[in-house]
C-alpha cells in the first residue's frame, strides 16, 4: 500500500511539473507575441510619422509657390487694372453720373480684390515671417483675424528671441491659424488670447478661447479640429503640443519648443 502511495505522489509531482512547464510555456508565447506585435506597431508608427512630415513638408512648399505666383503676378495684374479702371473713371468726367458711379465701383471692386488676394497670398505663405519676423507675424494674423471674423484677439509677447530657427517660426505661426480658425469654427467665442513667451532655452506659444469648449477625451468624435497636423507640426520640431479643454469653460492650445538641443 505504501509503495502506491509512493508511487501515486511521485505521478502527481511529475504531473505538476509537467503542467508548470506548459504555463511557462503558455506565457513566453504570449511575451514574445506581444513583444512582436508592440514592434511592428513602433516600426509603422515611425515610418507614419516620418510620412506625416514629408506631406506637411511638401504642403508647405507647394503653398510658398502658389503664394508667390498670387503675389508676383496676380496681385500686380489686378493692380495695373485699378489704375487703368481710376483712369478711366478720370477721362469719364463728362459723361452721365450713373456711368461715373459704374466706373467708380468697378475701381473699388478691383482693389477690393486685390487685397483679398494680397491675404490668400499672406495666408498661404506668411512671408513677413522671414521679413519682419515670428512676433511681428503673429500680431499681424491676430490683426487681420479679428478684423476679418469681428472676433477681439489680444496678443501679447515676452522674452521672445530676436533669431529664431526658420522651421520653428512657421510651425508656430501654422498652428496659431489653426488655432484661430477652429475658434471662428467650432469655440462660439467672443474674444481670444495668442500669447508667445520665451527665452534662450523654451520657447511657449499659447491661444485660448473663452468658447464651449469639448471633451478633450472624445475629441475623436469632433472632426474638423486639427488636433492631430497640429501635434505632428509639433512633433516635428522636437515640441510638446497640449490641449486642455472643458465644456463651457473654453480650450487653450500650447506648444512648448525646446530651443537647445
Amino acid at each position: 500500500m505504501q509503495k502506491i502511495l509512493n508511487k501515486l505522489r511521485v505521478h502527481q509531482t511529475e504531473l505538476e511539473m509537467q503542467n508548470h512547464k506548459l504555463r511557462l510555456m503558455g506565457i513566453s508565447l504570449d511575451i514574445t507575441h506581444r513583444k512582436l506585435i508592440e514592434k511592428t506597431l513602433r516600426a509603422n508608427g515611425n515610418a507614419l510619422h516620418k510620412l506625416a512630415g514629408k506631406l506637411l513638408t511638401a504642403q508647405e512648399e507647394e503653398r510658398r509657390l502658389l503664394a508667390r505666383e498670387l503675389h508676383d503676378d496676380l496681385s500686380q495684374r489686378l493692380a495695373v487694372l485699378a489704375i487703368e479702371a481710376g483712369k478711366l473713371e478720370k477721362q469719364a468726367g463728362h459723361l452721365p453720373s450713373q456711368i461715373v458711379n459704374k466706373l467708380r465701383q468697378i475701381r473699388e471692386q478691383i482693389v477690393a480684390i486685390s487685397y483679398d488676394v494680397h491675404d490668400i497670398s499672406r495666408q498661404l505663405h506668411p512671408s513677413i515671417i522671414e521679413d519682419l519676423g515670428l512676433v511681428d507675424a503673429l500680431k499681424s494674423e491676430c490683426l487681420s483675424f479679428s478684423r476679418r471674423e469681428n472676433i477681439p484677439v489680444r496678443f501679447e509677447q515676452l522674452g521672445v528671441p530676436d533669431i529664431i530657427r526658420r522651421d520653428i517660426a512657421f510651425c508656430l505661426y501654422r498652428v496659431s491659424q489653426e488655432a484661430l480658425r477652429n475658434i471662428k469654427k467650432h469655440a462660439k467665442a467672443q474674444k481670444a488670447e495668442v500669447m508667445i513667451i520665451g527665452d534662450n532655452e523654451e520657447l511657449v506659444l499659447r491661444v485660448k478661447d473663452h468658447g464651449v469648449g469639448f471633451e478633450p477625451e472624445k475629441v475623436g468624435q469632433k472632426p474638423g479640429l486639427g488636433l492631430a497636423s497640429m501635434e505632428e507640426r509639433a512633433r516635428l520640431i522636437k515640441g510638446k503640443f497640449i490641449v486642455q479643454s472643458q465644456i463651457g469653460k473654453g480650450t487653450a492650445i500650447e506648444i512648448r519648443v525646446p530651443l537647445k538641443e
